[in-house]
């Protein structure tokens, strides 16, 4: 295997040398940790950029597939895993970024090895929202300033246009709408988005330029565009979607997977400015937005929308999509024993005014699990 260069040797070196002795620590200790071996502490910490660079490097198969695989010979190991990621990489044209992390993947890979093969649970939501870490619990407006603003859906218009008076009108500003919640809003143009459950969106408050662009960071929104002659375009990561029709969801609920559903009208679906994909009314798109495989799918849109109307609702979909449904809309957090299949299909239909005690009691008998509260917020899932 070549490197970069001998700086990135040496550091990639060391990074064995840490991981071999991290895992003799652990081979002598049960009960051993990272909490016990600050070497690797201190590097995340002073760089913690690495665990999503990492991640961004391999697929959640590949990784479910190394720890499953996983044994006693760690250096072998993880430069095996090191060698696979630098092929995958080299496929993506991403060598800059590659050269970046070159040195110290071995600590990081070998950190989310042990972490993943000692953790007894899998972990819904798996990564924190803005909305949850900065304790927003009602849709808010984060203005380029920094200032958050409360948005009430009955008098949002009036905020809006208090607030362009002292703001320019054509930055853009991020809507967080938090677990709990949904939020509709009218565009100046007078195009209109649902937001759903932990969701994020950047817009302006009014469109000066020659085309209309937004970008969802994170959840699921419903869009009804406004015919307009400026082109209509909502950015996802290394995805932009042109609008040539009116009605469609977009979704960004877990990284990399993106997908949009075109209800009517038609859609452009393009992955880092190449080739776009058009779907038509009744078609699902599902974009890897780390490869740019794309798959398309006929798909029942009445379904698609219940969330709109204040649903949780699953149709031979996976237990897993389902407990993420649950985890949004309730703000909960699921610890999911490794026995349980989160691929087995379910079917189910709620209204989310009922009581969280009364849905869970409903799952457990549709799928033969079992929750337990542990604490505020967070619930044990067992056979």
């Amino acid at each position: 295997m070549e490197y970069i260069n001998k700086e990135d040797r040496a550091s990639y070196d060391k990074g064995i040398e840490l991981a071999r002795e991290f895992y003799s620590i652990l081979e002598s200790n049960e009960n051993s940790n990272l909490d016990e071996f600050p070497q690797i502490l201190d590097w995340i910490n002073n760089n913690p950029h690495s665990i999503d660079l990492i991640e961004k490097l391999c697929n959640e198969k590949e990784i479910e597939r190394e720890v499953k695989n996983y044994n006693t010979n760690a250096t072998q190991q993880v430069r095996r895993f090191y060698e696979t990621i630098e092929k995958q990489r080299a496929k993506k044209r991403a060598l800059k970024i590659f050269a970046s992390i070159s040195g110290v993947a071995a600590i990081i890979i070998i950190a989310l090895f042990i972490s993943l093969k000692q953790d007894k649970y899998i972990t819904i939501p798996e990564t924190i929202s803005f909305a949850s870490a900065q304790k927003i619990t009602e849709p808010t407006l984060i203005l380029k300033t920094g200032e958050m603003v409360e948005l009430d859906n009955n008098n949002y218009l009036q905020q809006i246009e208090d607030i362009s008076v002292s703001v320019d009108p054509i930055q853009h500003n991020k809507l967080v709408v938090p677990p709990k919640c949904k939020f509709r809003l009218e565009l100046e143009d007078g195009s209109i988005v649902v937001l759903n459950a932990d969701s994020e969106l950047s817009y302006p408050i009014s469109f000066k330029g020659h085309t209309r662009e937004l970008t969802l960071h994170r959840g699921e929104a419903y869009f009804e565009v406004k015919k307009d002659e400026r082109p209509f375009q909502v950015i996802i990561d290394n995805a932009k979607i042109n609008v040539y029709g009116t009605k469609f969801t977009a979704s960004h609920n877990s990284y990399p997977k993106i997908e949009a559903v075109l209800f009517e009208g038609s859609l452009g679906v393009s992955f880092n400015n190449s080739n776009e994909t058009v779907i038509n009314p009744g078609e699902l798109l599902t974009l890897n937005s780390l490869s740019g495989a794309k798959r398309i799918k006929q798909v029942d849109t009445k379904k698609l929308l219940t969330w709109v109307n204040g649903f949780v609702s699953c149709d031979e979909e996976p237990l897993k999509l389902l407990l993420e449904q649950v985890s949004r809309w309730y703000d909960i957090t699921f610890l999911i024993d490794q026995k349980v299949d989160m691929n087995i299909l379910v079917n189910a239909y709620f209204n989310i005014e009922r009581p969280l005690k009364e849905i869970l009691k409903s799952i457990e008998e549709i799928a033969n699990i079992k929750f337990t509260k542990i604490e505020e917020k967070r619930y044990t899932v067992k056979l």
